[in-house]
């Protein structure tokens, strides 16, 4: 059963750095005046970190350290309601100096197995 969550995590890395290339891309997006294009992105975007906190969820038990995603979670409710709020410069913000950061962080802990 271990080598299989192993084999999980080696599978879900390079999904995970694409993970992190589209948050650098729609936060650059956002910040170049390209809202419309950004914004169809991020249900892409959405799914792909649900699927990393579900790698995470499954894998807890052979991490090093103690990793949560509450604090994931809790960033992409503050970029859903800056969306709503149509406050992009927030969006952008929020992707680049918040959640692109995270994911970095968050990346550090699950593939440090």
């Amino acid at each position: 059963m271990e080598n299989e969550k192993i084999e999980l995590l080696k599978d879900s890395e390079n999904y995970f750095n694409k993970l992190i290339l589209e948050t650098q891309n729609i936060g650059n997006l956002i910040q170049k005046g390209n809202e419309i294009e950004a914004l169809k992105a991020i249900p892409f975007l959405t799914e792909g970190i649900d699927y990393i906190c579900n790698v995470i969820y499954l894998t807890r038990d052979i991490h090093c350290k103690e990793i949560s995603t509450d604090e994931l979670n809790s960033k992409i409710k503050d970029i859903i309601d800056a969306i709503e709020n149509e406050d992009m410069v927030l969006v952008g913000d929020l992707f680049n100096y918040e959640l692109l950061p995270l994911l970095n962080s968050i990346k550090e802990k699950v593939y440090s197995v």
